[in-house]
């Protein structure tokens, strides 16, 4: 299968084409310039950032471009997660061959999408799904949904089963000044609106965009209130400021799960032996 691929930065195309090689064995795949995006009639499926290709407002003129390029050949439509411009447009007949991916999205989801198409999953009759998700000003429908719950637990489906930042902040002024160290820290870095990384080992960290409302991780729920309950580990725990770019490629390289940010802080004080009062 030939997939051609268009808008990515220099970084993202690093990232996808080491993704390729180590997931998607025997596909061909080629980076297309976005100045002459198409001279690629030959590509079996298009795989295209919209912003990259300056195509991120979802209008008619910008839909027309990007259709005077794909045609009717299947297509990966790589959208930022706080853009709601295409909503009206995504689900309409001229785009229902194609297939959307919020940033970040997961190594698992991006194989699944390519997979489909090549099994017949998706064709122009049957649009992917789209999963209804709790805010969808902050995190817009589509194959790349955060997952509401991070345990089989039931009552974490309801809409209570969650806690916002700042509820978290207020609820911390009534606990004790040396309890629970790197959930203040956690709120602190909240209250920034920058994304950050929590780093607990070389390999094991946390992930979390304020902004945009997700946190992703590689580390179980379990480890991560283990340490929010030691000072001694706390303290070990490496915090830093990234960008939304660098938190988007950290993601997806390191095949992160994406969680709602509510409901992974009502879940990790849930863990962590201290349940906030509201």
């Amino acid at each position: 299968m030939k997939l051609c691929v268009l808008g990515m930065s220099v970084r993202d195309a690093a990232v996808f084409d080491v993704f390729m090689q180590n997931n998607m064995s025997g596909w061909r795949w080629e980076h297309g310039s976005p100045a002459q995006p198409d001279q690629h009639g030959d590509a079996g499926i298009w795989l295209v950032d919209l912003g990259g290709m300056g195509w991120a407002k979802g209008d008619a003129d910008n839909q027309a471009k990007l259709l005077a390029v794909i045609a009717s050949q299947p297509a990966v439509l790589l959208i930022s997660a706080n853009n709601q411009t295409w909503s009206n447009l995504k689900t309409k007949a001229p785009l229902s061959h194609c297939a959307w991916l919020t940033k970040p999205y997961s190594a698992e989801r991006l194989r699944e999408v390519l997979t489909g198409f090549v099994q017949g999953a998706q064709t122009p009759s049957q649009p992917p799904p789209q999963d209804k998700g709790r805010s969808s000003a902050a995190l817009p429908t589509s194959v790349g949904q955060p997952e509401k719950n991070t345990r089989p637990n039931p009552a974490l489906a309801s809409s209570e089963a969650s806690l916002s930042a700042d509820a978290l902040a207020a609820e911390l002024q009534s606990v004790a000044k040396d309890k629970f160290p790197l959930l203040r820290r956690l709120s602190s870095a909240l209250a920034r609106q920058q994304p950050f990384e929590l780093r607990f080992t070389v390999q094991n960290s946390l992930i979390v965009h304020p902004v945009n409302q997700w946190v992703s991780s590689n580390t179980p729920i379990e480890v991560i209130a283990r340490v929010c309950q030691s000072n001694a580990l706390s303290s070990s725990v490496m915090l830093r400021e990234i960008d939304t770019a660098e938190a988007e490629e950290r993601t997806l390289r390191l095949g992160m799960k994406l969680i709602d940010l509510e409901v992974f802080l009502f879940d990790l004080t849930q863990h962590s032996g201290w349940t906030p009062s509201r």
